[in-house]
């Protein structure tokens, strides 16, 4: 089933079906409606009948005749696109229809060819020639041309049940009325029989009478050898011209490696005498080196001991330092504790002679008394 995925145009009408008989009075209601709704250049591209509304849960309710159909799908197109297009939304039960405008095409524009089809062929006729061949219940049942390449007429397709097994839709032709498995009927005649005649014995014979007479045809075998000889030739040229090709490239690649191979020795005596050289510069300053190593041993000695002297007197003066600061500190303590005993004395001094005053002053009375 065609998804409608197109956005829908602000327009639905809601009518009444009536007391109908059969699918094909059903839609000539809706086509009627859709005719002086929307106008008569509209026609029926697909319509689609199942046993419940919107087709849900097609598995368990399936459909053994026409009659079981509770729901329909119309679709109707203006001219050959099929945009814009009328999507009629029918309830068979509540016999009421919706009809939807949509502004995107339908079905990849491919409208189907008259409705109702010339042939007068019905839905419930077209489900009675599928019953005639094998009891089976479908899904769903739709009106439509298929699309592109299956385009060999207007089809009534069938959907099986899912526990029917393959194939899985059977089609009826509304022009050559002809039963299908899938959605060729008049092309998938020929094809079935070109399979069959390429599976039989007679395209096989004919492989054989074909192949026979063809190596019959080499009678003299001067001319068979002549033919292979030039075949081989044909054949082997191209591989010689190849060889050819690698021993020119093979030899300038020798003559290279060649070249390279004198540069390489010609830079290996190079640095063989640059070595040389250095290793001579190397003896004369290691005997140098080795001539000046008693008088760079005391010298090294004499320096050692004068670093040690060095941090020796340094050593020393930190202490000197330290111990003037800490001399000058406790000198500084002796005085502030001197310059404290002195003010203390002083007040001892002071309270003493106030209390000597005292004593005289109070000494007379005791006198008198």
């Amino acid at each position: 089933m065609v998804a409608m995925t197109a956005k829908l145009c602000a327009l639905v009408l809601v009518g009444c079906v009536g007391a109908l008989s059969t699918l094909e009075e059903a839609l000539a209601n809706v086509t009627s409606q859709v005719t002086n709704k929307f106008g008569k250049n509209f026609t029926l591209i697909e319509a689609l009948v199942c046993k419940n509304h919107f087709c849900q849960q097609k598995t368990t309710d399936t459909m053994k005749t026409m009659s079981d159909a509770s729901y329909m799908r119309a679709v109707y197109g203006h001219g050959i696109q099929t945009s814009p297009n009328i999507e009629a939304q029918v309830n068979l039960s509540s016999l009421e229809v919706n009809l939807i405008r949509h502004n995107e095409p339908f079905i990849e524009d491919n409208p189907s060819a008259t409705w109702p089809p010339i042939s007068q062929l019905t839905f419930e006729a077209a489900f009675a020639r599928i019953r005639s061949q094998m009891d089976v219940a479908v899904e769903q049942a739709t009106f439509r041309r298929p699309l592109h390449p299956c385009v060999s007429e207007d089809l009534f397709q069938f959907e099986l049940i899912p526990d029917i097994g393959e194939p899985k839709i059977l089609s009826v032709g509304t022009s050559s009325g002809k039963l299908c498995t899938g959605f060729i009927t008049v092309l998938g005649v020929e094809v079935r029989k070109q399979k069959e005649f390429l599976h039989g014995d007679a395209f096989q014979r004919h492989i054989e009478e074909t192949c026979n007479k063809a190596l019959e045809s080499y009678v003299r075998k001067e001319v068979m050898f002549e033919e292979v000889q030039r075949s081989t030739e044909k054949m082997c040229n191209p591989l010689h011209e190849l060889i050819g090709a690698l021993k020119k490239e093979l030899h300038d690649l020798a003559e290279d490696c060649k070249c390279k191979d004198g540069y390489v020795h010609q830079c290996l005596e190079n640095t063989e005498i640059r070595l040389q050289q250095k290793d001579e510069n190397l003896s004369e300053r290691i005997k140098a080196v080795m001539d000046e190593l008693p008088e760079k041993a005391t010298v090294v000695t004499v320096d050692d001991l004068r670093g040690r002297l060095l941090y020796h007197v340094d050593t020393l003066e930190n202490f000197h330092v330290r111990l003037q600061k800490e001399t000058t500190h406790k000198i500084q303590e002796v005085v502030t504790r001197l310059s404290e005993f002195q003010v203390i004395l002083q007040d001892h001094e002071h309270a003493l002679q106030h209390a000597a005053e005292d004593g005289v002053m109070a000494f007379p009375r005791f006198k008198r008394y």
